[in-house]
């Protein structure tokens, strides 16, 4: 890697740095809890089961040298326990694209990030694992979706904080060797760099299926020794731990298990994925927008260059005046709610008028006719929301193993749904307050 191509790295991971940055500040500036909330693991029990990593088995570190005395308050050199639903997650991930059921040649590296907090100052606890990516055979190159992908993960995991007092943020990152064992090429020491710059804390943890042998579960981690030091850093194993309830032996079973599930089971998860993307996101949603127009196109970013779905649709509350003479206002919308108004008016001039028995017909009249005007985008809505539906049955037993992007395209559906369910109901709302 050139001097040139380190420094566009390097410039690349700003976004990281900074997200990771405001988070480290915000988690110190809290006060420590002393009390620790159990997670859906259960609290963890800091003990260390076979196949641990201990302090006597760590490999020595590459270009460091002699090695100096380990502090037990250094953060470098601080502990890391990771907890089962993370492992379980990594392992799944990098499992589908490099295993001893796909030919050696097409197996591919992974990349995530870490979720957990630090306890004490004093041990990373790690409790869970996000895929953000596949990338090839040598190697992955995060390209700039991927740093927005990592920067909401960190908002959202701060957010979640905030709401359960976790104190969890994004403690490190994982990615796979498969077959090429445990170590920190250049490229990861630029990764790495731009975690443990803001964080001292931060680990980066390698997992290798080829490894998965023995006293070793297949993973090891790793931090910079000097990060001040740039790309010339060199790194060191640190003691890895798990607080995970299964024997060694069990946890081969499941993952062996696991393995099976993935194999039998990700290529029809991968084609509901795509039914979602390439059907009901490309022609059934844009059928229903140009057939109803309930929402705004303007705000959700169709653009005339655009093939249909090709957008990516937004949370929207449509106010009442805001796009009436407006290019690409929700115009089937704007006529129930026109229809609504005059039936509205209409009504409140009759019980003015004390006409009890006509207001009582001509309000039954009119709800009969607003419910049948709405009666078509409720029924082709249903058939979408039953066509989704069989589609996630499928896909959700798998959810955590799926990266940022096969994530999202569900994610957004179900936003662009809701829009549509939540206008339906706003409007089923005003009838029934005629």
């Amino acid at each position: 890697m050139t001097d040139e191509d380190k420094e566009d790295y390097e410039n690349r991971l700003k976004n990281i740095l900074n997200n990771l940055g405001l988070t480290v500040k915000k988690y110190e500036d809290e006060e420590k809890s002393k009390e620790h909330s159990q997670d859906q693991e259960g609290t963890p029990q800091f003990q260390t089961i076979s196949g641990n990593i201990s302090s006597s088995e760590l490999e020595k570190p590459k270009k460091s040298g002699k090695q100096k005395k380990k502090k037990s308050d250094d953060p470098k050199y601080s502990p890391v326990y990771l907890g089962w639903k993370a492992y379980k997650r990594m392992v799944g991930y990098a499992l589908r694209y490099a295993n001893n059921d796909i030919e050696q040649n097409k197996w591919r590296e992974v990349y995530g990030v870490l979720i957990g907090h630090i306890e004490e100052e004093k041990r990373v606890i790690i409790k869970d694992s996000v895929p953000v990516m596949a990338g090839s055979d040598i190697g992955f190159e995060l390209d700039p979706i991927h740093y927005v992908d990592v920067s909401d993960i960190n908002n959202n995991i701060f957010q979640q904080s905030l709401d359960s007092n976790t104190q969890d943020f994004i403690v490190g990152w994982w990615h796979s060797h498969p077959g090429f064992g445990h170590f920190f090429s250049e490229v990861d020491i630029l990764n790495q760099i731009g975690y443990q710059v803001p964080n001292p804390y931060a680990v980066g943890l390698v997992f290798d299926h080829c490894e998965m042998k023995d006293d070793s579960l297949g993973v090891k981690a790793i931090r910079l020794l000097k990060p001040e030091k740039g790309p010339g850093s060199s790194y060191d194993f640190v003691e890895l731990r798990y607080f995970i309830e299964h024997e060694q032996a069990e946890i081969f079973e499941k993952v062996d298990n696991l393995i099976k599930k993935i194999n039998e089971n990700m290529p029809r998860v991968l084609k509901e994925l795509e039914h979602i993307e390439e059907v009901l996101v490309k022609k059934t949603l844009p059928q229903l927008q140009n057939k109803f127009s309930l929402i705004a196109d303007s705000d959700m970013g169709i653009h005339e260059e655009e093939e249909p779905g090709e957008y990516i649709a937004k949370s929207y509350i449509w106010e009442h005046d805001s796009f009436r003479n407006v290019k690409g206002a929700p115009k089937f919308r704007a006529r129930i709610e026109a229809v609504i108004k005059n039936c509205d008016a209409t009504l409140k001039d009759l019980q003015k008028k004390g006409k009890t028995d006509k207001y009582k017909d001509k309000k039954e009249t009119f709800q009969k006719r607003i419910n049948v005007l709405l009666s078509k985008p409720n029924k082709m809505l249903q058939q979408v929301m039953d066509d989704f539906g069989s589609s996630l049955d499928v896909i959700y037993p798998f959810f955590d193993f799926l990266d940022t992007a096969e994530r999202k395209s569900i994610e957004h559906f179900e936003e662009w749904i809701y829009d549509y369910f939540k206008v339906l109901d706003n409007l089923k709302f005003s009838l029934a307050n005629l």
